[in-house]
This record gives structure tokens, sequence and C-alpha cells, in this order.
């Protein structure tokens, strides 16, 4: 039977792993059932420190931030992949009740006080229109020909609509899996 990742998330709780180690990796946005108002975060780590800290666009100092804690699975991926996943923790945080229109930030607390890269999204207006690409089996870091179709595919994107509100992408975005060089 075909893998069903959210199936395993809910059924097999593996124990949690905390290393030492302070890296966040495959860091991913993406809308809430309501965009307007809700918006998801997920990571993964090798810690049980970590948070996640947002706030509004206009605060870049964070000086206003709220924290939020993830939800937090252990993750392992055996399988005849030629570099498999190995163990970590899968983070989940849902951001909720934010306001509509507004432009937000947020980074992650890796675990010992040091931050991953800024992020930015925009929660959409209540019954605005939001615009967004969807690719698909794009196989982004193989080498070859996918990086190059990627970016003729966004970039014909962009000129036909400048203001993408987000880019979605689902499945193989890399060609083998627990491989991110």
């Amino acid at each position: 039977s075909k893998f069903d990742l959210h199936a395993k998330w809910e059924e097999i709780p593996l124990p949690l792993v905390d290393l030492d180690e302070y890296e966040v990796k495959y860091i991913v946005t993406s809308p809430g059932e309501d965009s307007s108002t809700t918006f998801l975060i997920n990571y993964h780590t090798k810690n049980i420190k970590t948070k996640v800290e947002w706030t509004t666009a206009d605060d870049v100092n964070f000086t206003n931030a709220k924290i939020a804690n993830p939800e937090m699975r252990g993750f392992e991926m055996l399988s005849n992949m030629e570099k498999p996943f190995e163990r970590r923790n899968v983070c989940r945080v849902t951001l909720t009740n934010l306001t509509p229109n507004t432009a937000y930030i947020y980074r992650v607390n890796k675990g010992d006080n040091t931050y991953s890269d800024t992020y930015h999204f925009s929660t959409s207006g209540n019954n605005d229109t939001t615009s967004f690409l969807f690719m698909t089996d794009i196989h982004y870091w193989d080498g070859g020909d996918g990086a190059e179709v990627s970016e003729k595919v966004i970039n014909g994107a962009l000129a036909l609509q400048p203001n993408l509100d987000f880019l979605l992408t689902t499945g193989d975005i890399i060609d083998t899996g627990g491989n991110c060089d």
C-alpha cells in the first residue's frame, strides 16, 4: 500500500529526538483553511527546544513578537531510497486569529537562541481573491533540467501575474528523499 504520511503522523508516534544539534531544515509556509486568518509553518529539527517567533512585517526587530510552540512528532523514513530521511522531529505550528490583509514575518528559534532566516507571508482579505501558482513534480535540485524548467514556469507566471500571493508545490521537489544537496 502507498505510504500515507498523515496517517503515520497520527498512528505511529515515535519518541522525539533531543540532541544538541541546532539546525532547522525544510521550512515550509502555507495558508490554512481560511487564508485570511490562518497560516501553517512546518519544519524539521533534532531538538525539542525550538519555537517560532512571529509578528507583523513592520516589526523587523521582532520587538512585539509572539512565540508559538510547535506540535512535534518523531519521524524516520526507512526504505530503499538512495538517501533515506534520518531520524528527526517534524514540527507543525498553526498561526490563528491573524488579521486579514496583513503582512507578517517569522523566524524559527533553532533551540539555542539562534535563528533561521526571516520568512514572510501575507494573509488574504475578507472575500478578496488570492492568486497562486501550483507546481508539482519539479525535481528542483536534480542538477539537470528541473531547476531551469521551474525557473521558466515561475518567471512566466510572474510575467502574467506580477502580484502572485503564493506558490504551492507538491511532491517530488527533490530527486531523492533525504538528500537536500
